[in-house]
């Protein structure tokens, strides 16, 4: 292939490895030019809709983004093809729609077939000629990768990959630098820009201290609109890119009126935060423009380390999320480093219960539902335990979360005609009818006394 150039191996490829790389100076730009795989499009490509608020496809239907969180999905000892076969049948029969994972980590470490992603000194793309598994010389980082990348959309599932996971320590900055930031970007937009199912994830857990990393978030996303205008001047319509700031934080603190932002991303990562979760939801749907918020780290499940989640809290934190007007991603502690034992924490009780969240909120027009935090006229709580709700735009259904079994009084005036009641169980989506009631006064509801939580639907009868 042209462009091929057969080099000495240098640390951080395998033993007796060619990588295929062609550095060119010009104009005191370091450019990266790298074969581009050919790729048979299967999924729509998501665009942010027409109210700035949410997701959808191509041809405007509504995207419900319920994502999971595995960071080491190409570095992990334990992320075999196996694996990574059995993970995606999992997750896609559980519900989800978006798999959240880096491109590269921190520590340039290798992944479980021994492969890195960047040459050591160079930090430039340890890309091989060839792309042959069963040949040691041939099969890289890059080439697993492209493997994993098609395999989800095989599977019907968005990526949401982060470019450069450099960490809340910022230990990545020792690979990712003004040098290779641009450089970086553009590589990844060449070899993915036809990858219809990617969206792009910059920042990796770390708020930018200076206006020196804030410019090297720039130029990454400079990289990757040049590369998917095909070498044009920078269009940063052609993809869709967010930012992971640090537990506690948004993007909107540096980001939200750049051009290559199109949504903003929180964190909780911990008990510590979690309680801000539906507040920082609701913040970023009021900013204006409106773009999209998404939590890009959850209190994880099963990390003992950051306050042990019990199954509630992680429905407390999706709830919240959802109705603030986000987005949401689940994640397990275990199941996100993709150690050997990885397996083991697919069918985790937390797993299983947020895939219900979704397909109760899947079962209901979601994309209608605008964050209400004063039709709760009494027994709404504060924090992680708040009853919080969401109204339709046509004022026909109200979407309320009971995160503690206690009783609230609602606001039945905001409704615009009679309704029929239903509780939810958020556990396990068993449905109780509630009763009917007018559009006037106010109406106390409490839940069924032997549930932890619950979800009220108000919903009017369709008009004829």
């Amino acid at each position: 292939m042209p462009g091929k150039t057969r080099m000495k191996t240098t640390q951080g490829c395998r033993a007796g490895r060619i990588p295929l790389w062609v550095l060119l100076v010009g104009m005191g730009q370091l450019l990266i030019l790298v074969q581009t795989p050919l790729w048979a499009e299967s999924l729509s490509p998501l665009r942010v809709s027409a109210n700035g608020h949410y997701f959808e496809t191509a041809d405007g239907k509504p995207f419900f983004w319920l994502a999971d969180s595995v960071f080491f999905l190409a570095k992990g000892k334990g992320a075999t093809r196996e694996f990574v076969e059995r993970y995606f049948r999992d997750r896609k029969a559980k519900g989800f729609t978006v798999i959240r994972m880096d491109a590269i980590h921190d520590d340039n470490g290798p992944n479980a077939y021994g492969d890195r992603p960047l040459l050591e000194p160079a930090l430039t793309p340890a890309v091989t000629p060839g792309s042959d598994f069963n040949n040691p010389e041939e099969w890289d980082y890059w080439d697993n990768l492209d493997w994993i990348i098609s395999k989800a959309a095989e599977h019907g599932l968005y990526l949401e990959l982060e470019v450069f996971f450099v960490g809340h320590h910022g230990d990545g900055y020792q690979w990712l630098n003004d040098s290779n930031a641009f450089a970086l970007g553009k590589f990844l937009g060449d070899r993915y820009k036809h990858r219809a199912h990617i969206v792009w994830e910059l920042g990796g857990d770390r708020d930018p201290k200076d206006d020196q990393e804030i410019g090297l978030w720039r130029d990454v996303a400079r990289g990757l609109a040049i590369a998917y205008n095909n070498g044009g001047s920078p269009d940063y319509t052609r993809f869709l890119a967010g930012y992971h700031p640090l537990g506690g934080s948004a993007s909107s603190t540096w980001f939200h009126n750049d051009p290559w932002l199109d949504y903003n991303g929180f964190q909780t990562n911990n008990q510590k935060n979690v309680h801000i979760t539906h507040g920082m939801a609701l913040q970023h749907y009021r900013l204006a423009p409106a773009k999209p918020i998404v939590l890009v780290e959850p209190w994880y499940e099963d990390n003992p380390r950051k306050g042990l989640a019990q199954p509630i809290n992680l429905r407390r934190e999706a709830y919240h999320c959802y109705l603030g007007g986000g987005h949401f991603v689940f994640g397990n502690a275990r199941l996100k480093v993709c150690g050997d034992q990885a397996a083991d924490y697919l069918h985790t009780i937390g797993a299983r219960e947020v895939s219900v969240t979704g397909q109760i909120l899947r079962s209901l027009p979601w994309w209608t539902l605008v964050p209400d935090t004063e039709i709760i006229r009494e027994g709404a709580g504060e924090g992680h335990t708040a009853t919080v709700a969401a109204l339709a735009s046509d004022r026909r259904m109200l979407v309320a979360y009971f995160a503690e079994n206690r009783p609230a009084k609602i606001d039945m005036e905001k409704m615009k005609a009679p309704v029929a009641a239903t509780w939810i169980k958020p556990a396990d989506g068993a449905k109780q009818p509630a009763g009917q009631f007018a559009n006037s006064g106010q109406q106390t509801f409490a839940p069924p006394s032997a549930w932890e939580d619950a979800v009220l639907v108000l919903e009017a009868a369709q008009s004829k």
